[in-house]
Parts: structure tokens; sequence; C-alpha cells
């Protein structure tokens, strides 16, 4: 009965406090109302919050947040009443994304703006609420408000508001991702990058691995272009931050938060950011090496136990092989383009790679013993196996000491999937794998293999789907690669479906060779393509009309490039090849 009883006092005090908030009071019976009210919320009931919020004059609420030093009582305690009553409200998520709610954003922001350090952490709540809703989301970022966060993570003498603001400025990210904008995702990027490399490369407790966290949502998340050279200011501050962290012992869960860094720094800035130098005592090469070392021994312990992994490991694993494999990959190209390093360094790289390499070959192998087994792609078209066959073709590329014979089904692994494709990947296998199979194809066994699997045809198909203009030039220079290998056996034409597959791409390349002359490509990518184009007509012997508009880009090209190497292949195909000298 008490209990009862006191429920109905409290609902008819609650009443008379909104009946004192409406627009016919006085300011200062509001004032009294505002300083009760909150004591009356009960947030367990969810009914009770609603009609309080329903009830609420926000216009008032509105104008305590603009309250001005001169507007009778102290500025910042009527501040402090405004942002008291709003958070009474933000713990319930359906409020949060309410128009009344949406329009205090702009007015807590200020507040942050001249540091009213009272309310600060109150604003702070009250914005980490609002920033999980699409629209607060817009609105907080309409307000200057990444501007006023970055600022607060920076330089607020208070962790816990620092905390606050790398949280909501996390959840943003998160937003951002789900946004699907690019501009805004990149204005963000410039906006945010700045201050939260600054505490990430500075802080060393808690806050660090926060900041880590929040720049990882953030750059995970972006699809755009990557940033090229030059390398941003902020990228200095990560690299610092980073070789501070991989000299430290990290437990588990900051291990794999490490990785995740790294592998989303790497996605936007290229493995040209790990060749940043600091005034850190970890050289950049050892930096680097550490990197390798650290990320080879993972991928070499996950693969050795993940058919005995409990299911919670395995989904670790599969977060964590696609990251490591990034990085040994961006180490990789890191090596190639280094000059002057250390021998013992290089060893001690190349040993890591070994062991690393020993798991991913048998790994591979029973992979592919199992897809023979039952004839089931998921075996193959996941993350985990996508990232280490990409892994694999990388390394091969540039380790020409390692015989494709030793791991017998990884030629047949890379032909399945060029000419299946990888749902688990955005982009097509032959994109990363096309320069690993120009180098196995210039050997003959392999080359045979390759031709008598379909691979010239996976080749020629993934080639139909490219744009017939130069945006990937490049990657059609390294399709041709594989292609001149297999031409020059003479055996690409062995029955008549073959031959007609043949002339179609050949009536493609040409189309390519026209595009290429009229954009004034690299004399490289032309002469490939025209050299691969006068190789097959060679074979394949197509139609008179065809085959005059192939010897006219061919003599133009030689006419402006006689000393270029593919010019003098061109010329000498052009006069020796009886079937071209008739044309």
């Amino acid at each position: 009965m008490a209990t009862a009883e006191q429920g109905q006092t409290q609902n008819s005090q609650l009443l008379h406090c909104l009946s004192l908030l409406s627009a016919e009071t006085r300011d200062e019976d509001k004032f009294a109302a505002l300083l009760i009210l909150p004591r009356l919320l009960d947030h367990n009931n969810e009914e009770t919050l609603r009609y309080a919020f329903t009830g609420m004059n926000w216009r008032f609420i509105g104008r305590l947040l603009a309250a001005k030093p001169n507007d009778g009582l102290p500025a910042d305690t009527l501040h402090a009443i405004a942002v008291h009553i709003i958070a009474s409200f933000c713990t319930d998520a359906e409020l949060c994304a309410k128009q009344e709610m949406h329009g205090m954003v702009p007015g807590m922001i200020n507040l942050l703006v001249t540091k009213e350090d009272e309310v600060a952490e109150s604003v702070l709540r009250c914005l980490s609420g609002i920033v999980l809703t699409d629209v607060g989301a817009r609105i907080i970022d309409a307000s200057h408000g990444l501007e006023a966060l970055t600022a607060v993570i920076k330089s607020d003498h208070k962790e816990s508001n620092r905390s606050l603001g790398l949280n909501i400025l996390r959840q943003y990210a998160h937003w951002l991702t789900s946004s699907n904008d690019d501009n805004a995702h990149a204005q963000a990027i410039s906006q945010m990058m700045p201050s939260l490399a600054h505490v990430f490369a500075n802080e060393q407790g808690q806050l660090k691995f926060e900041a880590a966290e929040t720049i990882a949502s953030l750059l995970a998340g972006w699809q755009g272009i990557s940033i090229q050279e030059p390398l941003p200011s902020w990228g200095m501050d990560l690299h610092q931050g980073l070789k501070s962290l991989m000299s430290s012992k990290l437990s588990p869960p900051h291990r794999d938060l490490t990785f995740l860094l790294v592998s989303t720094i790497l996605h936007v800035l290229h493995h040209q950011f790990l060749s940043l130098s600091s005034d850190h005592k970890l050289s950049t090469p050892r930096f680097v090496a550490l990197l390798l070392h650290t990320s080879c021994a993972e991928i070499r312990v996950v693969l050795d136990e993940i058919d005995s992994m409990k299911q919670s490991e395995r989904e670790r694993a599969q977060g964590i092989l696609p990251l490591c494999s990034q990085i040994v990959e961006s180490c990789i190209k890191w090596m190639c383009e280094s000059e002057g390093l250390e021998m013992p360094l290089v060893e001690s790289m190349r040993e890591a790679l070994a062991g690393m390499w020993d798991a991913v070959g048998s790994y591979l192998d029973e992979i592919y013993a199992k897809y023979q087994g039952d004839n089931d792609y998921s075996h193959i078209d996941n993350i985990t196996t996508a990232s280490i066959l990409r892994l694999s073709a990388t390394f091969l590329t540039e380790e020409t000491s390692i015989q494709i014979s030793k791991t017998p089904h990884l030629l047949a692994l890379y032909i399945l999937v060029c000419k299946q494709g990888l749902t688990s990947l955005p982009a097509h296998p032959l994109s990363f794998l096309h320069p690993v199979l120009a180098s196995l194809t210039s050997e003959r066994d392999v080359r045979d293999t390759f031709l008598a699997s379909g691979g010239p045809n996976a080749v020629m198909s993934f080639w139909f789907q490219l744009p017939t203009d130069m945006s990937t030039a490049n990657l059609k220079l390294g399709l041709a690669g594989i292609l001149l290998n297999v031409v020059a056996t003479g055996r690409v034409a062995s029955d008549n479906a073959a031959k007609q597959m043949w002339i179609r791409f050949l009536e493609s390349l040409i189309a390519d060779c026209s595009m290429v002359q009229i954009s004034n490509a690299d004399e490289e990518v032309q002469g490939c393509l025209i050299a691969l184009a006068v190789l097959i007509a060679r074979e394949v012997q197509p139609e008179p009309p065809l085959l005059n508009t192939l010897v006219g880009i061919a003599i133009q090209y030689c006419i402006g490039g006689e000393g270029d190497i593919w010019g003098l292949c061109i010329m000498g195909e052009v006069h020796v090849s009886p079937m071209l000298t008739t044309q």
C-alpha cells in the first residue's frame, strides 16, 4: 500500500512539475520544476520517462543552453540545468532519435567549444547516446561536432572526458561505414585523424588503446581511393605510436587490436607507410622485422591449430588471418623495395617467411584435398582460405627459390579460383594472382598444366569483363604477361572452339590496342599488348579485315618507337611471319 501511494505521489509531483514548465508560467517556476524533475524520473519506467519527454518545454531548454552571462542567473548554472535535463532522457535510445533531442545538439556542442568544464562530461554523455542514431550522427557533424570532439580528446585535462570523446568518435566512425558516403568519410578522416593520431602517439595508458580502436574503426570502413604519396603528416604519429606498441608486451586482446590497426593503416597508406622514420628508439627496419616476425608467427600458429580449435577460437582465426596476411604482404613488398638492409636482419626475416610458408603450403594442400573429397567449394571460397591464397601468391612472386612442384595442389587451386572466382573477396582472384601466374607459367611444366587445365580461358574471360580504357592498364599488362608465356608454346588453337575463343580475345585486344594509342599510354603497355596481339594472330590466322587493323596499329607503333624492345619484337613478327607479310 505504501509503495502504491508513494507512486501516486510521485506521479502527481511529476504532473505538477510539467505544468510549471508550460509557456504561461514564470521563469522562476520553470527553474524550480527543472531542479526537481530529474529526481522524479525513473529510468526503469519507460512510460513515465516518455510522458515527461512529451511534456517537456524544449523551447525553454534551448533558451537555457544559449544563455549568456548577462541573462540574470550565472550562465554556467543555466547551462548545467539544461544539460542535466537532456541527460535524463539520453538513457533511452528511442528518445535519443527524437527531433527535440537533435535540436539540442548545436547548443551542447557550443558548450564544448567554450570549454565549460562543469558541464562537459554531461554533454559528452548526452552525445554518446545521440550519435547512435542516423540523424543524430549527421547533426553532430553538421554542428561542427567533430572539431569540438577532437579538441576534447587532445586537450581536455580529465581523462574520463577524453575517453567519452573517443567513444563518440568511434561510434561516429561506425555510422560512417554504414552510410556508404565516401565524401563524408574522406572529410572525417581529414578532420579526425590528426588529433586521433596525436593521442595514439603520445599516450601510454588506456587512452592509447581507445585511440587505436577509434582509428581502426575510422579507417577500416574506408572504401574510397587509398591515400598515395606524399603521406599525410599524421602518418608519422601513427608510425610513432605503433613502434611504441610493438616494443611493449601486449595482452592478447591488445595484440589483436594492433594487428587490426596495422592492417587498416596499410589499407589506406599502403606499404610506403612502413618506410617512415621517427625518433623512436626502434629503427624502421627493425620495426618492420618485428611486424613481420609477429605476423608470421601468428599465421603459423593459427594454421597449425585451426582444425582443433573451438568455435570461438575459429571465429577469432577468421578475423586475424586476413589481417596478418595483409601485414606480411606489405612487409614483403617493403623488403623488395628497400636497399642497404643489414644481412642479419634480412636473414631473420627470410627465416620467418620460410617458417610461415611451411604452414601455408600444408594448409592449402589440406584444403584442396578436402575439396577433392566432397567437391564443396566453400572449403576454398571463405575469407580465411582466400586471404592465405593471396598471401601465397605474393610470397611466391618474390621468393623464386620455392619450387611449385613441392606444393602440387597450389597451381590447381590457383587455376580453380581463376575459373570460379571468390565471392569472399571484393576483387577477382586474377587481380592478385596475375604476377605469380606470369612468373610460374614461364616454366614449361607449369605452363603445360596451366594450358591443359583451361587457365588461358579463365584469363581471357576475366579480360572481357574489364573496361576498354586505360583505367586497368597495369592489370591488363600483368594478364598479358601470362598469355604471352602461353602463346609462346604455339599450341593455343588445339581445336576449333579454342581457336574461336582466341579470335574473340584478339578482337578485344585489338580494341584495347587502339585505345592505348589514342590515350598515349605508357609505351610498355602499348608494346606488350600489340606484341601479344601479333603473336596470337600468327597462331589463329584471323580474317583479313581484323588482321589489317592489327598490322596498321603495329606499324604505327613501330614507326614511333623502333628503339623500344617491343617495337623490335613486333617488327620482327611483322616481317618474318609469312601470314603477316602477305597483308
